[in-house]
């Protein structure tokens, strides 16, 4: 009973917590990003083209898997009022549990599918560096077993070691340039707006009564159980390694920013 107790709590901090946290730390550094550059449209087009219409698609993709209907959607504009780059507009009957539910998923879908654009950029692109970084994403499954005071050692320790992993790889060649354009365009945008979150809990409920549900489901049958939380437990390693990934090149980029703006000071003072 303890076990399964156990379990239950990593899924939820894992696949809930986790999303949550890093969503809303990306969702401050992509807004530091946009006032540093004081809303300048050449910078808002080049940084947000790509990313920006990734983050509504991924909105969008999730409403049609749980059915929920689209009402209105805007892929990429440029609201100089609100900040706003775009986005997804959906309906859903709230006595289906199934389209409910999915307001969760709807919600946290940037950050999830981000997550998964650049896992498979980063083994398409560069196959050794992902086999390094899924070994670093493999043992940070295992932090869960350990005290609270060595799993936050090895998760800022893991966290170097995979940046380490990334940039050593520029000896690649062309392909790692590829690689990190797609990052700074992606983990940008990976943010989890105060309306996404709203949103998202509305299915919250159902989605943690859901992990309840198959754990204490399936905590009786060993020969099922085993297989299945050691699956969790590694998707929910490399799903944290992945967004701990995308917070630091989301801070990368905020310093690009900073550099941005020094250069656009030092252009306007010549202009004058």
């Amino acid at each position: 009973m303890i076990a399964i107790l156990i379990n239950i709590l990593t899924q939820v901090v894992q696949f809930i917590g986790i999303v949550y946290v890093v969503g809303f730390v990306i969702y401050l550094l992509n807004k530091l990003f946009y006032k540093i550059v004081k809303g300048n449209r050449a910078v808002c087009y080049a940084t947000g083209f790509i990313g920006t219409p990734v983050h509504e698609l991924s909105h969008a993709l999730m409403c049609v898997v749980f059915m929920n209907r689209i009402t209105e959607i805007k892929l990429f504009q440029i609201d100089e009022e609100s900040g706003t780059l775009g986005y997804v507009r959906h309906s859903y009957n709230p006595r289906n549990l199934y389209q409910l539910a999915g307001n969760y998923f709807i919600g946290v879908a940037p950050i999830i599918m981000g997550a998964v654009i650049l896992y498979f950029a980063m083994r398409f692109l560069l196959p050794e560096t992902c086999g390094q970084i899924s070994e670093r994403m493999t043992a940070l499954a295992q932090l869960g077993t350990a005290d609270v005071w060595a799993a936050v050692q090895g998760l800022f320790q893991t966290m170097g070691l995979m940046v380490v992993d990334v940039f050593t790889a520029i000896t690649t060649g062309y392909m790692w340039w590829i690689f990190i354009l797609i990052v700074f365009f992606i983990a940008l945008h990976m943010n989890l707006s105060g309306a996404d979150i709203k949103g998202s809990l509305r299915g919250l409920p159902i989605v943690i009564l859901f992990i309840v549900i198959i754990n204490f489901a399936l905590g009786f049958i060993a020969p099922v159980y085993g297989p299945f939380t050691n699956f969790m437990g590694l998707a929910g390693g490399y799903l944290t390694g992945m967004l701990l990934l995308s917070v630091i090149f989301a801070a990368i980029c905020l310093l690009f920013g900073l550099v941005i703006r020094g250069i656009m000071e030092i252009v306007g003072k010549f202009r004058r």
